[in-house]
């Protein structure tokens, strides 16, 4: 199913219907952004406690981003066949991280992309400190790329 990145919305009613992609509108942004989540991710939120609380924190941040008029396609990552990344940003394989300090920015971000199979990190932080900063700066240095915001913010920074 590595060949989800090209699925544009088609077929999903402003009502939030699902589309004949097995795709459901979940969410309409402000700003002109949506989130479409597939059908086997809000199945799999429905197993457990731990899975619905997961899927709710992947889902905010999703909302997120729509807010700030991006394409979100939030994936079911069992059945991904070249990486376990969690939504497709604007078409773009995307890891979903959400962190409260900036020990593990630089570990979470590589592994991100080289093991997970992600173009771009899109983070998400309780505080940004001068460490997360830098951390940031790593990142870039290493060719690693996306988005972060801060808790309770309504922006989202490209990095």
């Amino acid at each position: 199913m590595g060949g989800r990145g090209s699925y544009s919305g088609n077929g999903s009613g402003a009502g939030g219907g699902k589309s004949s992609a097995g795709y459901t509108k979940t969410y309409e942004g402000k700003n002109g952004g949506v989130v479409y989540t597939e059908n086997s991710r809000i199945e799999q939120s429905n197993i457990n406690k731990n899975e619905k609380a997961k899927y709710s924190k992947e889902h905010d941040m999703c909302k997120h981003l729509a807010n700030n008029g991006h394409t979100v396609v939030h994936l079911d990552d069992r059945k991904l066949s070249n990486g376990s990344y969690d939504i497709l940003l604007d078409g773009k394989k995307a890891e979903l991280k959400s962190l409260k300090g900036a020990s593990n920015i630089g570990r979470e971000g590589k592994s991100a992309i080289n093991k997970q199979g992600a173009e771009i990190v899109v983070f998400k932080f309780e505080k940004f400190t001068e460490k997360a900063a830098k951390e940031i700066v790593k990142l870039q240095n290493a060719k690693i790329h996306g988005y972060y915001y801060i808790s309770g913010d309504k922006g989202l920074v490209r990095f």
